[in-house]
């Protein structure tokens, strides 16, 4: 009984409702932190990365470790896969993030290297958020860690690519070599092949010059 039970200097076993079978202390507290993963989702493990980010780039966050803490809290550092992959999926909504103001009619402009710089700053400081928000990056997955890496490559390119267009167009007004005319052309066709291709498949970008999709969806999704 609980009396005798008692009596020996043994704390009775604990239920977590009345009429449920006695359960231990510990496997309660198994119990507890089973219903809290089950409740992680890709989505809300997505959002919490997002909230922490912009906390931390408005500095706002706190301590670092603290910002590790609560993603851990909201699951998105499981590793059972539940959270999907909430740091691959910020980053890219990051360099995929459609600028404020579009060019002109003509295409891309002098906007779309600010918009590109800025993607460029942006996902640095993302990097800085996963090395500084303790213990975050090294549990990441690796494939994710890839993904998140790959995005900023991309923005790189990109930023590349544009800086040759602006030369080969530069050059091609200054009446050079044909040479760098036909460069202008390639880097042109080039670019609006791509814009046309992301148009096919993404709405929101169907009314805007093929050129300046290109260079506003770094992962080309």
């Amino acid at each position: 009984s609980a009396a005798a039970t008692a009596a020996a200097g043994v704390a009775p076993p604990v239920s977590a409702r009345v009429g449920e079978p006695p359960r231990s202390r510990d496997d309660r507290g198994t119990t507890i932190a089973a219903a809290a993963a089950v409740s992680v989702t890709p989505a809300a493990a997505e959002a919490s990365v997002r909230a922490e980010f912009a906390s931390f780039a408005n500095g706002t966050g706190g301590a670092p470790a603290e910002s590790g803490f609560r993603l851990k809290a909201a699951g998105a550092l499981a590793e059972d896969g539940r959270a999907g992959a909430p740091f691959a999926a910020n980053s890219r909504n990051l360099v995929d993030a459609l600028p404020k103001h579009w060019s002109g009619p003509s295409g891309p402009g002098p906007a779309t290297e600010s918009h590109l710089d800025e993607k460029a700053r942006r996902h640095d400081l993302f990097l800085r958020f996963l090395a500084e928000a303790a213990g975050v990056w090294t549990v990441v997955a690796p494939a994710e860690r890839e993904a998140v890496l790959e995005h900023g490559e991309l923005v790189a390119a990109l930023l590349c690519v544009r800086a040759l267009h602006n030369e080969a167009a530069e050059a091609s007004e200054a009446d050079d070599a044909e040479a760098e005319d036909g460069a202008l052309a390639v880097l042109r066709e080039a670019a609006a092949a791509a814009g046309v291709a992301l148009q096919a498949h993404d709405a929101a970008v169907r009314d805007r010059p093929a050129a300046e999709v290109c260079y506003s969806r770094a992962t080309g999704g």
